[in-house]
Protein backbone atom coordinates (compact mmCIF):
# COMPACT_ATOMS: atom_id res chain seq x y z
CA UNK A 1 0.00 0.00 0.00
CA UNK A 2 1.33 2.92 -1.10
CA UNK A 3 2.07 5.50 1.75
CA UNK A 4 -0.25 9.07 1.63
CA UNK A 5 2.16 11.81 0.72
CA UNK A 6 2.70 14.41 3.58
CA UNK A 7 1.49 17.93 2.50
CA UNK A 8 3.81 21.03 3.25
CA UNK A 9 1.58 23.17 5.50
CA UNK A 10 3.64 25.86 5.13
CA UNK A 11 3.50 25.35 0.97
CA UNK A 12 -0.81 25.03 0.49
CA UNK A 13 -2.41 27.80 -0.66
CA UNK A 14 -4.83 27.40 2.57
CA UNK A 15 -1.58 27.97 4.83
CA UNK A 16 -0.44 30.94 2.57
CA UNK A 17 -3.51 32.35 3.17
CA UNK A 18 -3.73 31.67 7.07
CA UNK A 19 0.01 33.32 7.31
CA UNK A 20 -0.83 36.34 5.34
CA UNK A 21 -4.09 36.67 7.42
CA UNK A 22 -1.92 36.27 10.56
CA UNK A 23 0.39 38.60 9.90
CA UNK A 24 -1.84 41.64 8.84
CA UNK A 25 -3.83 40.38 12.44
CA UNK A 26 0.18 40.97 14.13
CA UNK A 27 0.14 43.66 12.23
CA UNK A 28 -2.96 45.38 12.49
CA UNK A 29 -2.37 44.47 16.66
CA UNK A 30 1.51 45.68 16.83
CA UNK A 31 0.03 49.25 15.33
CA UNK A 32 -2.94 49.15 17.97
CA UNK A 33 -0.40 49.05 21.03
CA UNK A 34 1.97 51.27 19.19
CA UNK A 35 -1.22 54.16 18.99
CA UNK A 36 -2.16 52.90 22.70
CA UNK A 37 1.37 54.18 24.01
CA UNK A 38 1.72 56.78 22.44
CA UNK A 39 -1.75 57.86 23.56
CA UNK A 40 -0.19 57.37 26.92
CA UNK A 41 2.78 58.97 26.77
CA UNK A 42 0.68 61.97 25.34
CA UNK A 43 -2.17 61.73 28.11
CA UNK A 44 1.52 62.12 30.41
CA UNK A 45 2.90 64.60 28.61
CA UNK A 46 -0.78 66.18 29.27
CA UNK A 47 -1.19 65.60 32.99
CA UNK A 48 2.62 66.54 33.67
CA UNK A 49 2.00 70.25 31.70
CA UNK A 50 -1.34 70.77 34.15
CA UNK A 51 0.47 69.86 36.94
CA UNK A 52 3.60 72.20 35.49
CA UNK A 53 1.20 75.40 34.91
CA UNK A 54 -0.92 74.15 38.06
CA UNK A 55 2.07 75.01 40.47
CA UNK A 56 3.29 78.06 38.91
CA UNK A 57 -0.08 79.64 39.18
CA UNK A 58 0.36 78.66 42.53
CA UNK A 59 4.12 80.12 42.96
CA UNK A 60 2.61 83.40 41.28
CA UNK A 61 0.02 83.93 43.89
CA UNK A 62 2.25 83.13 46.56
CA UNK A 63 4.68 85.83 45.32
CA UNK A 64 1.52 88.22 44.65
CA UNK A 65 0.57 87.44 48.13
CA UNK A 66 3.93 88.38 49.24
CA UNK A 67 4.71 90.86 47.58
CA UNK A 68 1.41 92.92 49.35
CA UNK A 69 2.57 91.81 52.33
CA UNK A 70 5.99 93.69 52.08
CA UNK A 71 4.03 96.56 50.51
CA UNK A 72 2.17 96.79 53.16
CA UNK A 73 4.33 96.40 56.04
CA UNK A 74 6.96 98.81 54.44
CA UNK A 75 4.22 101.26 54.36
CA UNK A 76 2.94 100.29 58.06
CA UNK A 77 6.62 100.90 59.14
CA UNK A 78 6.78 104.44 56.93
CA UNK A 79 3.31 105.12 58.62
CA UNK A 80 5.18 104.69 62.15
CA UNK A 81 8.14 106.59 61.13
CA UNK A 82 6.41 109.25 60.11
CA UNK A 83 4.23 109.28 63.23
CA UNK A 84 7.06 108.67 65.82
CA UNK A 85 8.97 111.95 63.80
CA UNK A 86 5.93 113.80 63.90
CA UNK A 87 5.84 112.93 67.61
CA UNK A 88 9.23 114.07 67.96
CA UNK A 89 8.90 117.37 66.46
CA UNK A 90 5.69 117.83 68.66
CA UNK A 91 7.57 117.15 71.59
CA UNK A 92 10.24 119.65 69.84
CA UNK A 93 8.23 122.29 69.04
CA UNK A 94 6.15 122.27 72.75
CA UNK A 95 9.71 121.87 74.28
CA UNK A 96 11.09 125.00 72.66
CA UNK A 97 7.96 126.99 73.29
CA UNK A 98 7.89 126.11 76.77
CA UNK A 99 11.17 127.32 76.56
CA UNK A 100 10.68 130.69 74.59
CA UNK A 101 7.30 131.29 76.76
CA UNK A 102 9.25 130.91 80.09
CA UNK A 103 12.21 132.65 79.02
CA UNK A 104 10.33 135.82 77.62
CA UNK A 105 7.91 135.64 80.79
CA UNK A 106 11.31 135.60 82.44
CA UNK A 107 12.37 138.65 80.71
CA UNK A 108 9.18 140.51 81.39
CA UNK A 109 9.37 140.07 85.24
CA UNK A 110 12.67 141.42 84.97
CA UNK A 111 11.57 144.17 83.49
CA UNK A 112 8.90 145.22 85.74
CA UNK A 113 10.82 144.83 88.84
CA UNK A 114 13.14 147.56 87.15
Amino acid sequence: MPRPSVIDPVSSPSSNSIASRNQKLNNTQVHTIQQSQQQQEQQQQHHQTNLSQKSLRKGSKVISWLARKLRKSSEIQTKIKQRSLSRSEKNYWIHSSEYTNTSSARKLHQRNKM
